[in-house]
């Protein structure tokens, strides 16, 4: 049996590595490993809101295209269904890319871009926080759904600010962008939670932080092998606050971002706009509800798709480069052949 346990372990290591390969071959085909920093800094190298913000535009308006096609090949195979026009045309609500999509589609964009800066913002305090947009890759990474329930996000937070390490519990986005409101308001993002959600939530967090700690000398065994004296916890808090002025004087229009996370945080899962609230599936379509809610969860899938027709229009993306993309295709095909090859002999040359 153990044997067993340790081939079946080799197995999906080497599958999870080879597949891992092929991810990167198509990134370099697609160009998601380029740098997004030329298309949201000036000629000087510095942050630009105006160039962000057309970026932001782009990719929102790649996204109403997208919604559009996929109107279009739903109401096409209705109708080679022999669906009736009247059938087809309820689903009108199909490719439409009303104005709550775009607010958040827009909210999450622009976070995600101006994250690009952390990389910058990092202080003599020694406060740094990994994750900075750096590259198109990172944006889709970004853009993936890491906290499908909120009460999962919820309790990362409080986690984090229990044990005040920079929000690094949390997962995607959440991060970076929690730790950046963090950091420009002086709020803690777990008391943003109205108080009924925070009971509700409430059998997510460990006993110590459930019951009201809230200091790091008081914090979970597993995290903290002694107990933190209280000069160490006003050290660590006087080094937040000399990071947080650092990053004040350097961050430009904070009260934008943090509107836009707060926003794009209340659009992923305020059951007003998800449809939990709706007593009818006739309320959520009545709505903006049922075309946000499948925005927010596929939310990865749309940017990503966005992505390349920005990055194929600027010629980083190569899949209508002739001459790169079918030489990408016949290097796998050669691989497979020779593959193939090296198999038959394999067989051969065993008894």
């Amino acid at each position: 049996m153990d044997r067993d346990i340790r081939e079946l372990a080799l197995l999906k290591f080497r599958e999870e590595l080879f597949l891992k390969e092929l991810e990167q071959y198509r990134r370099n085909l697609t160009g998601e490993y380029e740098s997004i920093l030329p298309y949201v800094r000036d000629e000087k190298g510095r942050y630009s809101e105006e160039k962000t913000c057309a970026v932001v535009g782009e990719l929102s308006e790649n996204i109403r295209i997208i919604r559009a096609y996929e109107g279009e090949m739903t109401r096409k195979k209705l109708r080679e269904e022999g669906k009736s026009e009247e059938d087809v045309m309820g689903y009108e609500y199909d490719g439409a890319y009303s104005g709550a999509q775009e607010g958040f589609v827009r909210d999450f964009l622009y976070c995600a871009l101006r994250i690009s800066e952390l990389d910058e913002l990092s202080d003599p305090g020694g406060f740094d926080i990994s994750g900075a947009t750096q590259t198109f890759h990172d944006l889709l990474w970004y853009s993936e759904d890491h906290y499908e329930k909120q009460e999962r996000l919820y309790a990362g937070e409080a986690m984090s600010e229990a044990v005040r390490n920079d929000y690094g519990e949390l997962k995607g986005i959440y991060r970076p962008a929690s730790w950046l409101v963090h950091m420009l308001t002086g709020q803690e993002l777990s008391a943003l939670y109205p108080e009924e959600l925070q009971k509700k939530y409430a059998y997510c967090l460990p006993d110590a932080i459930r019951t009201g700690v809230r200091e790091m000398n008081c914090a979970p065994s597993e995290y903290f092998w002694n107990v933190w004296p209280e000069e160490a916890c006003r050290t660590q808090r006087r080094r937040e606050q000399e990071a947080s002025e650092w990053i004040r004087k350097r961050f430009d229009e904070p009260d934008k971002f943090v509107k836009s996370y707060l926003s794009f945080r209340e659009k992923r899962y305020d059951p007003a706009y998800i449809g939990d609230a709706a007593d009818t599936y006739e309320q959520i379509l009545a709505g903006d509800n049922w075309g946000l809610m499948n925005m927010a969860y596929g939310l990865g899938e749309y940017v990503k798709y966005a992505v390349l027709m920005f990055t194929e229009k600027r010629g980083l993306s190569h899949f209508q480069n002739d001459n790169i993309y079918f030489a990408a295709s016949a290097g796998l095909r050669r691989a497979e052949k020779n593959l193939k090859k090296l198999a038959k002999e394999d067989r051969g040359a065993k008894p």
